[in-house]
């Protein structure tokens, strides 16, 4: 039913839109992108290279310890440093493993040290929906007789 699919496939579908901050945005002017975007996390990059991710959580996490001084800290105070990133050749098993072990939601993929962009648990989800959607089609025209 196909070949095993990858992190590269997934990023094609999806787009090529890379939501990220530079390391030295205050948290209030993170604050301010989150509000005005969709997304739930950012890259944090020095250039083109990646130092970082931050959530939504990891900014409350840095605001409730910090207070009102946390505003002017840069998101490279608050950011998730300790980063498990994939290459777009990366299989999606692997990556599924990955989010388990991790618990984590969001992963930055990679070429060399230069993001390229994000996958999230949604992605995998909606491919693994749609691959049973798949398999029942497969299913269903086999026993009506109808695959032959």
């Amino acid at each position: 039913m196909g070949s095993v699919m990858d992190v590269g496939q997934v990023l094609k579908k999806k787009g090529g839109a890379l939501h990220a901050v530079e390391a030295d945005l205050p948290i209030s002017g993170v604050i301010e992108r989150f509000a005005t975007s969709r997304v739930r996390s950012f890259l944090v990059i020095e250039g083109e290279r990646l130092v970082g991710i931050l959530t939504i959580r990891d900014v409350l996490n840095h605001l409730d310890k910090r207070g009102e001084k946390a505003f002017v800290d840069t998101a490279a105070e608050a950011m998730t440093r300790d980063l498990v990133t994939v290459t777009t050749d990366t299989p999606l098993r692997d990556v599924e493993e990955m989010f388990l072990e991790n618990r984590f939601n969001h992963i930055p993929v990679v070429d060399g040290f230069r993001a390229i962009g994000v996958l999230t648990l949604r992605d995998i989800l909606g491919e693994r929906v749609r691959e049973s959607e798949r398999t029942n089609e497969y299913l269903r025209a086999y026993i009506s007789g109808g695959y032959w």
